[in-house]
């Protein structure tokens, strides 16, 4: 009865493990099954609200499937938007990726929480793929500004600033609904709104910088909001900055008063920080109190203005009206937010012409300006003596020195300009040609020109005016004869034959004050390029060394090492209209390898260079093994170490993330499998164990009760014997007789 009630026990146990076992199956069933939350590569498009599909592994392309789609929004107060949709779809688009509208997530204007769900099923309705995309949806907590000009036109935001010409403009102002919720009750200056309600909030201001200072002006709209508890939860005092014409409007404003020609005004940067240039003279502004008047003169009662000496202390403009200006005191202009200002300077009479000579050579787009070289000229004050009873005679045309032009050659053209009883101060225009066959190198002056050259338009003054010759006749009457001067020598570069032309376009010819008009209205030359024959090389490159060529020599021969297998040939032409293929072997063969480079000139004329590359043989090297007891198996496929090649696997399109979740999935389950390995085991050993302890046991009684019949005797513990033996064991004790016996 006991063993049969311990074989159940047994059985019990081995099912009890069975049952742990498939406990644990079931987690790991749990840990597989979550992978099939990643079958999708999903790629959201904030700007579009568009997401991307891509099903990860390969799908039959002419089955179809459906694809359902979900998006889930929670807002703020807890309100919720849903929506749902499927289409039928094939396995091509899910294989090339399929875009979905995200329909939800295109109207809302509130924070919350977003959600995008997708199941994919095939035609028997199983689901074979599933995904999700969880995104925190986050909008601005700020103001946006539309900003329109006086002709209603709406102005775009540039580098931070929203820039106007016209004084008169409008803004209009809208809330962004960041950490606001659609159902919540919100109050601005007293009125209660809905959160949904301020979506449509706007607020609308004219504005007219009408006798303001040009230049930055920074404009704040103050708005608070409070939620139904009188909490403030939103308050914007951010300045909105507008940009009224620029700060060199100014300059000329004030450079405008001819009462006061030895001022001017020039500003240095863009924060309204420039330079007061005073013209050392009898006449000239030199105390504070003659900068007084003038300054009163130009500004108005908007606008004011503050003198400061050397050190930056304010002068009291009503008691220290003596005080002699000296540099690098501050004229200071203020009008509201908006501050100018404009250190002292005194400069001699050469100092404009030392102006104009920095400022026109240097690379600043702002010198070929035209208002700017119209400026430049009036500040020269030419003494202009041109005689109006005679008709002015002003020719300009092209030369080019060079008779035969062909491709790569540099030639040069003169810009001629002829002069009777004009005289001219300053040129500008702009130099056409095309750039496919032609190449601009340089443009140079005479020496008593001052000016530049930028973006093919050039803008020059002449220190010493250019004028016809004069002649008195036998009466004492003047006249002119014609003279011609070579103003600018513009060199080009060839690129292509074919015929083309040069031309002047844009220009102006000044005599200081006016504009001095053109005999002839084109300045136009034409330019035939004649084909080139050179059909040479001027370098050769094999992998980056460079290879020593000679005239009239088409021949070559170099040697490689073995490990070169492949050759990177490069050259160039001498002529830029030579065209040239090169032939090299996919690999180098050892021994003799030919390289062809043929070179084909404009004008079809062939050359080819021939080049050997010998590769050499293999060096014998002796391998001695580390263990003579491995066997090393030849490898046929192995490739030359010189050359290693990257396996890439065309059919894995999974992008690197997904490889790595992948990774962490089957590490997660090793370990669980072998979590159970060791319960399975843990339990057999506990049931093993029980079993051993209770035969022990038993056996230990037995030894206990002989030690207790023999308690004069040395019995040794038995341990693990068979029950036969034990009993055999105890009657062969009874029988042996005690030694004492004996004695008595």
């Amino acid at each position: 009865m006991k063993k049969v009630s311990k074989k159940i026990s047994k059985i019990t146990k081995v099912f009890l493990v069975f049952a742990i076992i498939f406990s644990n199956l079931t987690c790991l069933k749990t840990v597989f099954a979550y992978e099939k939350n990643n079958d999708f590569e999903l790629t959201l498009n904030e700007e579009e609200n568009k997401i991307n599909v891509k099903y990860l592994e390969t799908l039959e392309e002419e089955v179809n499937y459906t694809l359902e789609t979900c998006e889930d929004y929670v807002y703020l107060d807890e309100t919720k938007e849903h929506n749902c949709s499927s289409k039928g779809i094939t396995g091509v688009e899910l294989n090339q990726g399929t875009e979905i509208e995200l329909d939800i997530l295109d109207k809302i204007k509130f924070d919350g929480e977003y959600k995008f769900s997708i199941i994919l099923t095939d035609e028997e309705s199983r689901v074979i793929g599933e995904s999700e995309l969880d995104k925190k949806i986050e909008f601005g907590k700020g103001l946006k500004y539309h900003v329109y000009n006086n002709i209603l036109e709406e102005i775009a935001l540039e580098n931070g600033m929203y820039s106007i010409e016209n004084s008169n403009f409008t803004i209009h102002t809208e809330l962004e609904m960041g950490g606001l919720a659609p159902t919540d009750n919100y109050f601005i200056n007293e009125v209660e709104y809905s959160g949904t309600d301020l979506l449509n909030y706007l607020e609308e201001k004219e504005y007219d910088l009408d006798g303001h200072l040009y230049g930055k002006h920074e404009i704040i709209i103050p708005i608070t909001i409070y939620n139904s508890e009188g909490k403030i939860i939103r308050e914007n005092n951010e300045p909105i900055t507008i940009m009224y014409g620029s700060y060199e409007d100014n300059d000329n404003i004030l450079n405008s008063d001819v009462n006061y020609p030895e001022l001017k005004f020039e500003t240095n940067d863009d924060e309204g920080n420039g330079t007061l240039y005073i013209i050392e003279s009898e006449e000239s502004v030199s105390t504070v109190s003659e900068m007084k008047d003038f300054l009163d003169n130009m500004t108005e009662g908007i606008v004011t203005y503050q003198i400061l000496d050397e050190l930056g202390n304010e002068i009291n403009l009503e008691e220290e009206t003596d005080i002699e200006l000296v540099n690098d005191m501050l004229i200071v202009l203020s009008c509201q937010d908006t501050n100018i200002s404009y250190k002292i300077v005194f400069v001699t009479n050469d100092y404009i012409d030392d102006l104009i000579e920095e400022s026109l050579n240097s690379e600043d787009k702002n010198i070929l300006d035209v208002n700017y070289f119209n400026e430049a000229l009036n500040e020269k004050n030419w003494d202009i003596t041109s005689n109006e009873d005679y008709e002015g005679t002003l020719k300009a045309k092209l030369e080019k020195k060079d008779s035969n032009i062909t491709t790569g050659d540099e030639f040069t053209i003169d810009y001629i300009v002829s002069l009777k009883d004009y005289e001219l101060n300053g040129i500008e225009g702009i130099i056409n040609y095309d750039k496919n066959k032609l190449e601009l190198i340089s443009v140079n002056s005479l020496d008593t020109m001052k000016g530049n050259v930028l973006n093919d338009r050039f803008m020059y003054l002449f220190n010493t005016k250019l004028s016809g010759e004069e002649v008195i006749d036998e009466v004492d009457t003047p006249y002119y004869n014609e003279v011609d001067y070579v103003v600018l020598n513009i060199k080009f570069k060839a690129l292509s034959y074919g015929e083309t032309e040069v031309s002047i376009t844009d220009y102006v010819f000044v005599d200081g004050i006016n504009e001095l008009t053109l005999t002839d209205d084109e300045i136009t030359l034409p330019i035939i390029i004649n084909a080139s024959n050179d059909n040479n090389l001027s370098k050769l490159f094999i992998n980056e060394e460079k290879i020593l060529l000679e005239e009239n020599v088409l021949e070559y021969s170099i040697n490689v090492p073995n490990e070169v297998t492949k050759l990177n040939v490069e050259t160039e032409l001498s002529n830029v209209g030579a065209v040239s293929v090169i032939e090299t072997p996919i690999e180098l063969a050892v021994g003799s390898n030919i390289v062809r480079i043929t070179v084909t000139a404009e004008n079809g004329d062939v050359k080819i260079y021939t080049i050997n590359v010998i590769r050499e043989e293999a060096k014998e090297t002796e391998v001695t093994p580390i263990n003579n007891n491995v066997t090393y198996e030849e490898d046929n496929n192995k490739e030359d170490d010189n050359n290693p090649t990257i396996d890439i696997n065309p059919s894995s399109s999974e992008p690197e993330e997904i490889e790595k979740e992948k990774s962490n999935s089957n590490i997660s389950k090793i370990i669980i499998i072998i979590l159970i390995i060791l319960v399975i085991a843990g339990l057999i050993y506990l049931i093993f164990k029980d079993d051993d302890d209770e035969e022990t046991n038993k056996i230990n009684k037995e030894v206990d009760k002989l030690k207790k019949d023999n308690s004069k005797k040395i019995i040794e513990p038995i341990v693990n014997k068979p029950k036969k033996e034990n009993k055999e064991i105890k009657d062969e004790n009874k029988k042996r007789k005690d030694p004492r016996d004996n004695k008595k």
